[in-house]
């Protein structure tokens, strides 16, 4: 095909040419150049061609006085971005020191300075040189704003200023520069901050930017609607809450459990006993089975035959031996209770199992046990490994890693 269009061009340049050969032949018509006193007289063809040769001589003349500028010029930013690889592979790699000397260089080249001011933050700031890196992340909004806000607000999140970095991101998102990134950022920044709104907020452009995985913006928006369950200030408000929620949310155990929690907590527990009810009907749930334990004193004696009647389809489930312990201790049947965290530690140790085996011990008097078992929550909550109870301190105690 293009073989086929270029002798198409060729054949029409040769017609152009014997039409305008045609044109002259006959009067090849005059051009005469006069200045002080001085005159040229052509023809039109011979004044073209002349022209032609006299803009290609110009023209490579041109080219050869600009080939040194341009292989300096090529030159320095080949070097720009050797320095800006060679920063970012040390900041990689730690040695911050060297990042800085490298990223620093490469930060004085306008086609690498704004890529070069953000690693040289993150340099900075992971060296402990704070007050660097805010005056370096000032530069780098003069190039690159939005970038380098999100930059100063991870940097305060990891900080531990969650706060401030809200802030920052919010003054971001009124000037139209909140990146995904950012988005992301305010969201954990805003939870740390217990600002549930403004995580909402966030969520919807967090999902639009496709910037993350469909499995991750689902991860951080159960996190968010957690949030946003508990913050709710009446009962007539956690319901309009929960029926924005889709149809798979409204099935998720950790939203359900979240629900039951503040419907306790607004007093109006049974509606969070039908709700996990109803849905460990649908599928067993760990975390459901945890938190009807936690709904206080109502229905006690309805949620104890229910428990034990589930007992019997997850013999070894720890939090539901867990849940059978709180209502036990609840009726006043420490006994029981301390049977049921026996079985419970011995299928997994758990900070809340110890902690609640340590409020039984100390009830019934027994309180060495009552100091370990609180020490052993602890220990769980580190995740260090826990020592066996002694076995005259409590009775038919056994050791948890012994019975496994």
């Amino acid at each position: 095909m293009k073989r086929w269009l270029a002798m198409a061009f060729l054949l029409a340049a040769a017609v152009a040419a014997a039409l305008a050969w045609q044109l002259v032949a006959d009067d090849p018509g005059s051009v005469v150049v006069r200045l002080r006193g001085w005159s040229l007289e052509t023809s039109v063809v011979v004044a073209i061609v002349g022209l032609v040769l006299t803009w290609a001589i110009l023209s490579v003349l041109f080219r050869l006085f600009r080939w040194p500028l341009q292989a300096w010029s090529h030159g320095q930013r080949r070097r720009g971005r050797e320095k800006l690889a060679g920063g970012l592979t040390a900041l990689a790699e730690g040695r911050y020191s060297q990042a800085e000397r490298s990223l620093n260089a490469a930060a004085q080249r306008h086609d690498t300075r704004a890529s070069a001011l953000l690693a040289l933050a993150d340099a900075a700031h992971a060296r402990g040189a704070q007050d660097h890196a805010r005056d370096v992340l000032t530069q780098a909004e003069e190039v690159a704003p939005a970038a380098a806000q999100t930059v100063r607000a991870r940097h305060l999140l990891k900080n531990g200023d969650p706060v401030q970095a809200l802030a920052v991101l919010k003054v971001a998102r009124e000037k139209n520069n909140l990146t995904p990134l950012g988005s992301r950022l305010m969201i954990e920044a805003a939870l740390q901050s217990d600002d549930a709104e403004t995580a909402l907020s966030a969520l919807e452009p967090l999902r639009r930017s496709q910037a993350f995985s469909s499995a991750k913006v689902d991860e951080i928006a159960e996190r968010v609607y957690i949030a946003v369950i508990a913050s709710a200030t009446t009962i007539d408000s956690l319901n309009s809450i929960w029926k924005s929620l889709s149809k798979e949310q409204r099935r998720d155990p950790d939203l359900i459990a979240a629900y039951a929690r503040r419907s306790v907590a607004l007093q109006s527990p049974m509606a969070a006993v039908d709700m996990i009810e109803t849905a460990q009907r649908a599928g067993w749930s760990e975390t459901l089975a945890a938190a009807y334990g936690e709904l206080g004193l109502v229905e006690l004696e309805a949620r104890k035959r229910t428990a034990e009647a589930w007992l019997k389809q997850a013999p070894n489930s720890p939090a539901l031996l867990l849940t059978l312990a709180r209502l036990h201790l609840a009726a006043g049947q420490r006994g029981r209770a301390k049977d049921d965290l026996e079985r419970a530690l011995a299928a997994t140790e758990t900070a809340p199992a110890w902690e609640l085996y340590g409020d039984v011990a100390g009830a019934d008097g027994d309180t060495p046990p009552a100091a370990i078992a609180y020490a052993h929550a602890l220990r769980v909550q580190r995740g260090e490994i826990t020592q066996p109870l002694p076995q005259s301190a409590t009775r038919n105690v056994v050791a948890p890693h012994a019975m496994l």
